[in-house]
């Protein structure tokens, strides 16, 4: 398979995988909740958050292990990639036994680190043991995954995904039918696709990258330094970012109380979700930029980051448009035990955040191609203490409660995209900042006009069951589309999608 062709079919493989897991989670969610309850599945999203923490470790090491070996790859320097290959696999069972030892101490002290209520202590320490231990396998084998990325084929990986939520879905929906409910089951879930994920990256990287074989012979401490001085600056920007938006569910359960945090958590799914897809697009274009960054081609590489804002911000306006205007709604319906207005108070201001800089997460893709993250990884960490900082003191002083948290969270992300990484990758690209503004500026308008079109749809439209609801977003999807195609894709871009639309057809 060409080039030109790889790109569109993982990026439409990879949306696909996103809304697949999207339906898995919109229809166990509230499933989960009714059984449980906010607050038993509210550690679950915190226990994930936990494992965000903890992989700050191994990113130092892994988050840079696609870029080094597949530049070595298509350089045609098999042997320089193996070393590369070998000196990150066993680097990564290292971290694994250090890892068990610390996910050991933190179980046995877990509720002296969070507040747990006493009926859930049991159950939330057997759930984060088995999260702990599948991220440990998982990082164990990590290197394999490279195995897609390095060969530009991820829409294996985005259906190796699916394949994992069907079978996430079917042990939950299973152990919570045949056996009393309890909040472990969905660890348990987790852990049993992981082992398939592992042994679906093994077959690939034997299938994908067979020249690629452990040696301990090619094992070079200096290359596991050299990934980890590069990938060290990855792992202080993550601990950033956590502290900007990954702490919120952390903050809530110790400042505020365990309720608190269920409902923040439930919350969050729809505005994360969206983040997930823009990070899984994102994703995708990752290995054509490493590709013509290897080859020099630095024109390649300002077109392509044009198209990919445009890209993203064209997926992402949808279900940002729909979250912002049938968001009540949707709450009311799909976890009527909980209250609506705050669920879609704190939605609505993760949206706003997020349409104001979707567009611009593409342009973090520029920060790994180039080997640039030091000062990047510097002002997100900056950004991410005050952040926390600011966000504890308003908690404690003010009533704004869980309102602030988001708050917070949302103007300091603004911050960092539409002040920082603008201005850092126009520098990268050597283009005026004023050529990402345009892009940002001209997303919002249309999204005001998405918003209006939207509201004048839901007026005449019923939404109070979900037969209607889904028929009303479906008539607004469309309408939105169809006035989308023609304010946001130019002429030539249309032109070039019939094109390719004909082509298909011919096949």
């Amino acid at each position: 398979m060409n080039d030109s062709r790889k790109m569109p079919l993982n990026l439409i493989c990879s949306i696909i995988a996103f809304a697949f897991n999207l339906g898995m989670g919109f229809f166990l969610s509230p499933y989960i909740v009714a059984t449980i309850g906010a607050e038993a599945n509210g550690f679950v999203t915190l226990a994930a958050n936990f494992i965000s923490y903890a992989s700050l470790i191994t990113i130092a090491l892994n988050s840079m292990a696609g870029r080094f070996i597949s530049l070595e790859y298509h350089k045609g320097n098999k042997e320089k990639a193996n070393v590369y290959y070998t000196s990150i696999f066993i680097a990564n069972i290292i971290i694994s036994l250090v890892l068990f030892i610390v996910s050991v101490f933190c179980v046995i002290n877990l509720e002296n680190l969070i507040s747990i209520s006493p009926n859930l202590v049991v159950s939330v320490k057997w759930l984060f043991a088995i999260l702990f231990f599948n991220f440990i396998i998982n990082t164990f084998f990590s290197v394999w995954g490279v195995a897609t990325f390095v060969t530009n084929r991820l829409y294996l990986t985005s259906l190796r995904n699916m394949e994992m939520y069907v079978i996430q879905a079917v042990v939950i929906i299973g152990l919570f039918f045949f056996l009393t409910p309890n909040v472990v089951y969905k660890g348990i879930a987790t852990l049993i696709s992981t082992i398939y994920s592992i042994i679906a990256n093994c077959h690939y990287k034997r299938t994908l990258i067979p020249e690629l074989k452990l040696s301990r012979s090619d094992f070079d401490l200096k290359k596991v330094w050299e990934l980890i001085c590069s990938g060290i600056w990855v792992s202080i920007g993550r601990a950033g970012q956590i502290l900007l938006t990954g702490v919120d569910l952390l903050i809530t359960n110790i400042f505020i109380d365990p309720v608190s945090m269920g409902i923040m958590s439930l919350a969050k799914v729809i505005p994360n979700a969206i983040l997930n897809l823009i990070n899984t697009v994102i994703s995708v274009f990752v290995p054509s930029l490493v590709i013509d960054y290897a080859k020099e081609e630095y024109s390649g590489l300002v077109n392509q980051m044009k198209i990919n804002m445009k890209i993203i911000g064209f997926i992402s306006i949808f279900p940002l448009v729909i979250l912002i205007v049938y968001g009540s709604e949707f709450f009311r319906l799909w976890v009527p035990s909980v209250d609506n207005h705050m669920l879609y108070t704190l939605s609505l201001i993760t949206c706003l955040d997020l349409l104001l800089t979707c567009s611009v997460q593409a342009l973090t893709n520029l920060f790994t191609v180039f080997n640039k993250v030091k000062t990047y990884s510097i002002v997100v960490l900056i950004l991410g203490g005050i952040s926390a900082a600011v966000t504890i003191v308003l908690v404690k002083v003010t009533g704004l409660g869980i309102y602030a948290i988001v708050l917070t969270s949302a103007i300091f992300d603004v911050i960092r995209n539409l002040i920082y990484i603008v201005s850092a990758s126009a520098k990268f690209l050597q283009v005026k900042k004023i050529v990402y503004y345009k892009q940002i500026v001209k997303l919002v308008l249309i999204a005001g006009v998405n918003i209006v079109i939207a509201n004048l749809f839901k007026h005449f439209l019923p939404c109070s069951t979900w037969l209607t609801f889904i028929g009303s977003v479906v008539i607004v999807c469309l309408a939105i589309l169809l006035v989308n195609v023609f304010l946001y894709i130019n002429h030539e871009e249309r032109s070039t999608i019939l094109n390719l639309i004909k082509q298909k057809r011919k096949r």
